[in-house]
């Protein structure tokens, strides 16, 4: 993920007018329907039914959904790059050999934006609880060192790019959407196994077929907490 940002970013550097004529005018962020995504964002919230420590966040969580349903799309210097826009489990394979290859799929909706935004989506949906609940700013920093070190051997100047202002950037896109997509995302990885709310048998099916519930399980509770309070920890929501 940090060598997919920082060549980017390199290269929109060392050449800004080929950038702009050959590749940004592909980096279009998907534009989906806002009243369905707030459809299924407000389908997720049965979640909060079973845990009683996120009660009062409610108001806020509801507040951040309508926000998370708009697709922000606005980025800030120096930190604009290409990025996936959907980077979790699914859309990521990696072999067994070492050292391990990456391939990364699904790049319907690649844009220019913050590197921030894979970033957390990724640690918040797709690492085991175990391995981030007390260690999501380990994974911050690493992340932030091999960005700036591969930045650093493509010839940028890496005195724009504090860690300071790494972490500036996660909490901005996490409060402008982030937080919630990372819920949605988590609802389907820790889904119950051969549970599907979609017949695919069904070539005519229409969105208003599609059941957007889920049955809630204890890991989507533990899960949900854990993020939900991390967010409210770190003023996110």
């Amino acid at each position: 993920m940090a060598t997919f940002h920082s060549v980017s970013l390199a290269l929109r550097r060392k050449d800004p007018e080929m950038f702009r004529e050959k590749i940004s005018p592909y980096l279009n962020l998907f534009s989906g329907d806002d009243d369905e995504m707030k459809d299924f964002l407000r389908a997720i919230l049965v979640v909060f039914d079973h845990i009683p420590s996120c009660k009062h966040l409610l108001e806020r969580i509801n507040k951040s959904m309508d926000s998370a349903a708009q697709y922000d799309k606005s980025y800030r210097e120096p930190w604009a790059t290409i990025i996936h826009h959907d980077f979790w489990c699914n859309n990521i394979m990696v072999t067994k050999e070492q050292p391990p290859r990456v391939t990364i799929l699904d790049l319907q909706t690649t844009t220019l934006g913050s590197p921030a935004i894979d970033v957390i989506f990724l640690l918040l949906t797709s690492v085991k609880l175990e391995d981030i609940e007390n260690r999501l700013d380990y994974f911050l920093q690493y992340y932030y060192d091999q960005f700036t070190a591969q930045l650093k051997s493509l010839g940028i100047d890496i005195v724009e790019f504090s860690y300071e202002n790494f972490v500036k950037e996660i909490d901005t896109v996490s409060k402008l959407g982030q937080y919630i997509h990372a819920l949605g995302h988590t609802s389907v990885i820790l889904g119950e196994k051969g549970h599907t709310s979609l017949d695919s048998s069904d070539a005519n099916y229409n969105m208003d077929a599609i059941d957007t519930g889920f049955k809630v399980n204890d890991k989507h509770i533990r899960k949900f907490e854990w993020i939900t309070l991390e967010a409210e920890k770190r003023n996110w929501i």
